[in-house]
């Protein structure tokens, strides 16, 4: 009978530990490893949003940035790009280089990649999007924005003359 289930590779494995009692045995022995972190059930933090009690393993691995967790030997040759790495971590962050007549000719630090569909669709003047994560807020300060008669700001119908349109993102 197998004492754990692993499951998942990749950015994130959940280890499953069928004997409660030998929860902290597995964690002392995964935990050793450079290659990835390891948070026991109870202190996974709030950012990996895995608290519901069915879903939460008994013990979380994520992987160090450029690292793979996997149960077998990789092929180099067929080695692919992932995601899922922690977005706390500096080199997993991007750049953005926009240009347009609704875009501020500044340059801002980080941004989180799902601020950026609200964003989109807000430079495309979209009325509704769907609920998401993201917050427009954290890119207000991008828009080149006019006020409406109604009071509420809203996009510059058309690019300001003789001035330089790119707005940079970056780290």
């Amino acid at each position: 009978k197998k004492e754990v289930k692993i499951v998942g590779k990749g950015t994130l494995s959940f280890i499953y530990v069928m004997n409660k009692t030998k929860i902290q045995k597995y964690y002392k022995i995964v935990s050793k490893s450079k290659a990835w972190n390891a948070y026991t059930g109870d202190n996974i933090p709030k950012k990996y949003l895995i608290n519901h009690q069915f879903r939460k393993p008994d013990i979380l691995l994520t992987a160090k940035s450029g690292k793979y967790i996997t149960l077998k030997p990789r092929n180099e040759k067929s080695t692919r790009g992932t995601h899922g790495y922690s977005v706390d971590d500096p080199q997993m962050h991007g750049i953005l280089l926009g240009l347009g007549p609704n875009i501020k000719n500044i340059k801002i630090g980080s941004i989180k990649n799902i601020d950026l569909f609200p964003f989109m669709g807000r430079l495309l003047n979209l009325k509704e999007l769907p609920k998401v994560d993201g917050n427009i807020k954290s890119l207000r300060q991008v828009y080149k924005d006019i006020l409406n008669k109604t009071g509420k700001w809203s996009l510059a119908p058309r690019p300001v003359s003789g001035s330089n349109l790119l707005g940079i993102f970056s780290k």
